[in-house]
């Protein structure tokens, strides 16, 4: 029987610069997201195994080399 989860779910669209946006629970990243050639992303994710909405989660928009532009945090 599987046990709790939190289920995650945003879209949106990034900067001309931005190329993927990294979502991290608790210091681990949980899901990356590439954008589409116009900028959109779609990001839906599980963390199963507690109740992660009352965690730190952030988030970090990054340029193709991979340096941060803009972070923040995020809730479920």
């Amino acid at each position: 029987m599987p046990g709790p989860a939190t289920y995650y779910s945003a879209v949106g669209r990034l900067p001309a610069n931005a190329r993927t946006i990294e979502f991290t629970i608790s210091k681990k990243v949980v899901d990356t997201v590439t954008a589409d050639a116009n900028g959109w992303w779609v990001a839906a994710f599980m963390v199963d195994g507690r109740n992660s909405m009352s965690e730190p989660s952030t988030y970090a928009i990054k340029d193709a080399a991979g340096t941060v532009l803009k972070s923040g945090k995020f809730w479920g």
